[in-house]
C-alpha cells in the first residue's frame, strides 16, 4: 500500500505558537466560577508534562509548577 500525502494539504505551521492557538479553540466545559487557569494552557502544560514522563495527574502538577509559564511575554508561576 503505498500512502501518498498532498502537500498542500499537510503544510506544517512554522510558527511554534500555534498549537497554543489550535488548543485556545478549544470550547471549555468548566463552570466559570472557580476557573483559575486558561484551558488552552493546562492543556499544553499537561501535554508537555506526559511528553517529559509524567504518567500521573501529582506529576503533571509537579511538573508544571516547575516551570516557568509565560504566555504574554510576562513570566508567572503556575500556582495551585
Amino acid at each position: 500500500m503505498r500512502v501518498t500525502l498532498d502537500s498542500k494539504s499537510h503544510r506544517r505551521s512554522k510558527n511554534p505558537a500555534s498549537i497554543l492557538e489550535h488548543l485556545a479553540a478549544l470550547p471549555d466545559p468548566r463552570r466559570e466560577h472557580g476557573r483559575i487557569h486558561m484551558l488552552d494552557e493546562f492543556v499544553f502544560m499537561a501535554i508537555c508534562a506526559v511528553l517529559c514522563g509524567a504518567d500521573s495527574w501529582q506529576e503533571i502538577a509537579d511538573y508544571s509548577q516547575s516551570k516557568l509559564w509565560s504566555r504574554n511575554g510576562d513570566a508567572a508561576r503556575i500556582k495551585n
